[in-house]
């Protein structure tokens, strides 16, 4: 989604962060950049846990989402990623898709609870302090 977001990366892994909602290590979600990622969920299992992100609200209150690679769910990547553009369409914030974050072996390193810039038109996320971005390919 086109725009432009800044804010602390949170998240990480999707099923992680849906098991701390309601927890008091659940994500301060006002004004970050989330970032998901996971590995050999079940399409239907992300739609469940992006679901119920969505109508926690926790989403609504996001800066920007930043989503890297999500594989093994044993479904073409077309669907996963018609999935994701259902689930996240309802939400007016820049979103990035397929970065280089997860569990692939060019594994990209971010800092969660640092300063990150989205691009959604170019498809970047940066630290604002100046290190390397990220792109997607």
């Amino acid at each position: 989604s086109p725009g432009k977001a800044k804010g602390p990366l949170i998240g990480g892994n999707l099923t992680c962060i849906t098991h701390l909602i309601g927890t008091a290590y659940e994500p301060k979600w006002d004004g970050a950049i989330l970032l998901i990622e996971d590995h050999k969920e079940a399409l239907y299992r992300l739609d469940r846990m992006l679901t119920q992100l969505l109508l926690t609200g926790g989403l609504s209150r996001l800066a920007g989402i930043a989503v890297g690679r999500i594989q093994g769910t044993g479904k073409p990547e077309k669907l996963l990623q018609t999935m994701l553009q259902d689930r996240l369409s309802s939400i007016v914030i820049p979103i990035i898709t397929d970065l280089p974050v997860g569990h692939i072996p060019d594994n990209y390193p971010l800092l969660i609870g640092g300063y990150y810039e989205l691009d959604g038109e170019r498809g970047l996320l940066k630290p604002m302090s100046g290190l390397t971005g990220l792109q997607r390919p």
